[in-house]
């Protein structure tokens, strides 16, 4: 019945609820634990958490028409051949593509103070070598496990249980992306 709920909460709020959820968990969280573990950088404010809950917030929505579209196309099933289907556009085209790049950016962003030409030079060897495999590798070391179980819960189901895993993903990266820091020193 909890899950009734939380499915019923979803579908009555919609959007609002992706981009509320997200940005919660997503950003407030994640630098709330920081804080507790004496881990934030002397860079990070709130006007760079105020930045990460709005890229959060649009990102949620983003996601949840995502999971909607992927619906849309390969059917609401939860078969393997579905659950395949969905996982391979997930992890391989939409991630690779888009969604772990912009975030990686984002972070360099406010890591560089909102420097957009700071961000580009730092697109070096690294980068392209150590930074973005390391990313890519965590991100389906975590997400093709949970997509696959996202994909095979009902649709209104599939966005809060990603939004849960989306906290403990963004503290994974926030370490891993922290360039010349110390080890356990976030953006």
């Amino acid at each position: 019945s909890a899950w009734a709920a939380v499915a019923e909460f979803k579908i009555r709020w919609s959007y609002v609820f992706s981009a509320l959820a997200t940005g919660f968990a997503a950003a407030i969280l994640p630098h709330l634990v920081q804080r507790a573990m004496g881990a934030v950088g002397v860079g990070i404010g709130w006007r760079e958490i105020g930045w990460l809950t709005l890229f959060w917030s649009y990102r949620g929505v983003e996601v949840d028409l995502f999971y909607k579209l992927q619906d849309w196309m390969f059917g609401q099933g939860h078969d393997a051949g579905t659950l395949t289907l969905k996982v391979i556009m997930d992890q391989f085209i939409y991630s690779v593509i888009w969604a772990a790049p912009s975030y990686v950016l984002m972070l360099r962003w406010l890591e560089l103070d909102r420097s957009w030409s700071r961000v580009l030079a730092s697109l070096d060897r690294r980068f392209w070598l150590h930074t973005y495999p390391t990313v890519m590798v965590t991100n389906w070391l975590i997400w093709i496990p949970t997509v696959t179980l996202v994909y095979s819960l009902p649709l209104p189901l599939q966005f809060p249980l990603f939004t849960v895993v989306m906290c403990f993903y963004v503290l994974i990266v926030t370490f891993l992306t922290s360039g010349d820091r110390k080890p356990m020193e976030p953006i």
